[in-house]
């Protein structure tokens, strides 16, 4: 390695000049200087890909050993011939280029490899960070075997303790506090603190643009990438959840069967407890009354223990109710863990729930769910049994009825989600020529609404059981201009690059879940230059959107996202649909010009 300025050859040569006068006072460096070329002699070597012979393999230098042992006469003879030499092998190395530069920054100088340096340390410092690899592989295996030898000695993980002094008195206290941080602040403060909270995401989303694209205005915005507007407030702050999932625990008690929320969490504390919701006002009274009457059922009717642990033992686990706005519909799952109960057992089972129920005219309709997945979902091995009364409930957006099924997604707060998508369709500014991309389409709900304004929406998701639900819902609405694809966004977006409807003006709109999109989709909305504009909407943008944020607008000439030009974000709105918590959703409009 030679360091050399990037100012002038003149400097360069005055640095070599140094560089051989300083080593001409050391003896042994100079032999291993001689030493190291005579090896090389009659040697070639290449610059850029073209052979050409060494500078120094016809110097006479070589033709004798340099006795380094004799008078100060010779030493500077020999010093000259060396000094010689190195310029005139520096100029040859200039010319024909190096294999590495590196520029230091704040600095004059830069670093240049030649090809030697590179073969004779290349192994040498590959081999010394494997072995250091090895060494904190080796290390690291050695100290998950210790942990898990160590849990299989105890039967458990190591556990912190419960961070909660939960009592028979405080427990609806602390309850409250996980389930809504913010419900002591009256309703407009909890506004400004999303606003904050929001506002937080934007200058973070404008620092990193910085790194990314300058052509970014940001001093008109306050250090933002766009205009944010004030937070939308809903409509109903209490009562308004028309799903809750309830959790099978034991309770302060120490009933194993209580039905309510958990303090704590099983996999981290060595104590959790199951609270139940009678003071959460973010919960209907309807949901927490049909809450009671199961765990009473559990209590008195049911002889299936609770599943605290998976290799255990133990079936219940989860009761979800959902209900509509009117609140005259509600359906009930019952979600337990077979272990090892055969089909009989489980059929007396979903006959003794039926039997308690039926006679209820608040439960219009009845699921028993058996699986052995952490998350509820239906599937071919693992479907939702119905019990009794129809199998959906319906709710209504706006002029459009929707149905619902036991694992459909729908908005928890329906009042709330009608403001946020009239918000959407603003902020997508639509004309009856437009197609629109619906990305994560859930349901369905967005694109039906849609229909009625654009030309053509083509809505994607990769839930069969959501489009099938999505198709459902359009059938019932009587819209014919909805072209539902189940899939996965980034592997159909590809394909519909090439269809001729797409041409013309295109507007986009992606609601993904807390995962964001996945960055072949960035990529591929990229690509389809007549995409003009993005509505993006994120329950999180603190997290992985906030990544989808930057690859959309990143204009870095290497960057694999700037394939065509990139988005400019143009306006964010805030909207609450969970009023108590400090969850928000986020309405971030691009455009490319």
């Amino acid at each position: 390695m030679i360091l050399i300025t990037r100012y002038s050859t003149k400097k360069s040569r005055f640095l070599i000049d140094s560089f051989v006068n300083h080593i001409s006072i050391v003896p042994n460096r100079y032999r291993t200087i001689r030493n190291r070329l005579k090896s090389q002699n009659n040697k070639t070597e290449r610059w850029n890909g073209v052979q050409i012979k060494s500078p120094i393999d016809d110097e006479k230098y070589y033709d004798h050993d340099f006795d380094f042992d004799h008078d100060l006469t010779n030493q500077r003879q020999s010093q000259k011939s060396l000094k010689q030499l190195f310029k005139e092998d520096f100029d040859n190395r200039l010319n024909g280029g190096f294999n590495k530069r590196k520029i230091v920054r704040s600095s004059p100088f830069v670093n240049a490899l030649y090809e030697n340096d590179r073969n004779d340390n290349k192994h040498r410092i590959k081999n010394k960070n494997h072995r250091k690899e090895e060494s904190f592989l080796q290390k690291l295996h050695e100290k998950y075997e210790n942990q898990r030898q160590q849990q299989e000695e105890t039967g458990e993980k190591k556990k912190v303790p419960l961070p909660y002094a939960i009592t028979e008195e405080n427990r609806f206290e602390i309850l409250n506090e996980i389930m809504m941080p913010l419900h002591k602040l009256p309703y407009n403060e909890q506004l400004k603190r999303k606003l904050y909270m929001n506002k937080d995401v934007l200058l973070s989303f404008g620092s990193k643009l910085r790194h990314v694209n300058r052509m970014i205005l940001m001093r008109q915005n306050g250090n933002m990438p766009c205009h944010l507007e004030s937070v939308r407030p809903s409509p109903l702050t209490e009562r308004y959840r028309n799903k809750d999932e309830f959790s099978i625990w034991p309770g302060i008690d120490d009933n194993a069967k209580t039905v309510g929320f958990f303090v704590g969490q099983p996999s981290k504390h060595d104590r959790v407890v199951c609270v139940e919701p009678d003071q959460l006002i973010i919960t209907k009274q309807s949901h927490i009354d049909l809450a009671k009457k199961f765990q009473q059922y559990l209590r008195d009717v049911s002889p299936l223990d609770v599943c605290q642990n998976y290799g255990v033992g133990g079936h219940w686990r989860r009761l979800h109710i959902r209900s509509n706005r009117q609140n005259d519909q509600h359906m009930l799952t019952a979600i337990l863990h077979p272990q090892n109960l055969d089909d009989n057992e489980l059929r007396e089972e979903m006959t003794r729930i039926q039997d308690y129920f039926a006679d209820d005219p608040r439960v219009s309709s009845l699921y028993f769910h058996a699986t052995r997945h952490t998350r509820s979902t239906h599937t071919k091995n693992e479907p939702y049994y119905h019990l009794a009364g129809d199998q959906t409930i319906t709710e209504q957006l706006f002029d459009k009825t929707f149905v619902i099924s036991p694992d459909s997604f729908f908005q928890v707060n329906t009042l709330a989600a009608e403001m946020l998508y009239r918000q959407i369709m603003t902020e997508m500014n639509l004309t009856k020529k437009t197609t629109v991309l619906d990305l994560c389409c859930g349901t369905g709900t967005l694109a039906i609404l849609l229909s009625d304004q654009v030309r053509k929406v083509i809505a994607i998701d990769s839930s069969e059981s959501a489009i099938a639900d999505a198709k459902k819902n359009a059938e019932m609405n009587g819209v014919r201009n909805v072209e539902f694809i189940t899939g996965t966004v980034e592997q159909e977006l590809s394909r519909l690059q090439s269809e001729s409807y797409l041409k013309t003006p295109v507007v986009a709109v992606a609601n993904p879940s807390r995962r964001a999109l996945h960055p072949h989709v960035i990529r591929t909305m990229r690509q389809m230059s007549f995409i003009n504009r993005l509505v993006y909407v994120s329950c999180k943008p603190q997290g992985d959107a906030l990544r989808n944020f930057v690859q959309l607008c990143s204009s870095v000439t290497n960057d694999r996202y700037n394939d065509e030009s990139p988005f400019i974000p143009i306006n964010a709105i805030p909207v609450d649909l969970f009023p108590h918590t400090e969850h928000c959703e986020l309405i971030v409009t691009f455009e490319r010009f």
